[in-house]
């Protein structure tokens, strides 16, 4: 991983559990995609990369599962790579949100290739004809986890 993909990587994250620490309900996630947009969404291009915040980007294959009360914090899309990475907060800890990805992917289309970790980071891994992605999950202050997520687009 190039440094300047480590540091994205690392900032996304700590960005997610940051806002996971300001407070939220500990709740079991669900199978839909976040139903509101915030009133500010901040987006910034360099170099053909879109950063932003706040909405899950386009790019985003349509099947991917995103919980009910998921926070969508900062997000990468690099249309020359075919890389979209993005940091969700999510109303569960990381065994309930590693169990929610596990069964919801199939649902979307995806299949597991990888899973395994421990109560506070665990790695989901998955793929489809289209696309192949990691999901990275760690845990944020009362009973949240945080997701830091990439999806790559195969040829």
């Amino acid at each position: 991983m190039t440094s300047s993909r480590w540091i994205l990587q690392n900032l996304l994250v700590a960005v997610a559990l940051t806002a996971a620490a300001c407070g939220g309900s500990s709740t079991t996630p669900s199978t839909t995609r976040p139903s509101t947009v915030p009133e500010t969404v901040t987006t910034l291009a360099v170099g053909g990369v879109v950063f932003g915040e706040g909405v899950l980007p386009d790019s985003v294959p349509s099947g991917f599962p995103v919980p009910i009360g998921a926070v969508v914090g900062s997000t990468m899309v690099d249309p020359g790579s075919g890389t979209t990475e993005f940091v969700l907060t999510l109303p569960a800890d990381v065994p309930g949100a590693a169990d929610y990805f596990e069964q919801n992917l199939p649902i979307g289309g995806f299949q597991v290739t990888e899973t395994g970790g421990t109560a506070a980071e665990w790695k989901v891994a998955f793929g489809n004809d289209a696309v192949e992605g990691t999901i990275v999950l760690r845990a944020a202050a009362n009973g949240l986890s945080s997701a830091a997520v990439r999806i790559i687009e195969t040829p």
